[in-house]
């Protein structure tokens, strides 16, 4: 087993390819009681998750074109500086307008940014918190002790 994940498993086939397979639990024990059908029903949502994730995987691809930007830095050569600037204008951006729809990002990674014709895409988003639009960015991280470990504070 390579990694354990909240929906499903990933599992390494070769040196090059892993799988992800939906986690599901035995129903044997379940049969003829009342959680066979929640057990059920929690199988057939990790199912339906995996799926999901396919399909989200599929369009991301797309966007994928020249990998993400960990792997990017490592291979190619290094851009030039009014590229870089623009970048890191564009990732200003783009947290700025998540933040500004009341989102708190959980897992900003360069390995979650897409280089696709020159430019940055966000991915993952998945882990992400969406609050209230009423909610003061300013101060949720300190009004939320569940919130407290995932924000940055300067």
């Amino acid at each position: 087993m390579t990694a354990y994940g909240m929906t499903g498993y990933v599992r390494r086939l070769d040196e090059d390819r892993v799988v992800k397979v939906a986690k599901t639990y035995s129903l044997d024990h379940h049969v003829g009681t009342p959680a066979f059908d929640d057990t059920e029903c929690i199988n057939e949502v990790n199912r339906k998750t995996l799926e999901n994730e396919v399909a989200i995987y599929r369009r991301l691809v797309a966007f994928a074109k020249q990998g993400d930007l960990e792997d990017y830095i490592k291979s190619a050569p290094e851009p030039p500086g009014p590229l870089k600037v623009d970048w890191i204008l564009s990732i200003i951006d783009a947290f700025s307008y998540i933040h500004s729809r009341r989102v708190l990002v959980d897992d900003i990674a360069l390995r979650n940014i897409l280089v696709s014709d020159g430019q940055l895409k966000l991915a993952d988003l998945g882990q992400s918190i969406l609050l209230l639009m009423s909610t003061s960015m300013d101060t949720v991280c300190h009004r939320e002790p569940f919130l407290s470990d995932r924000c940055w504070r300067g």
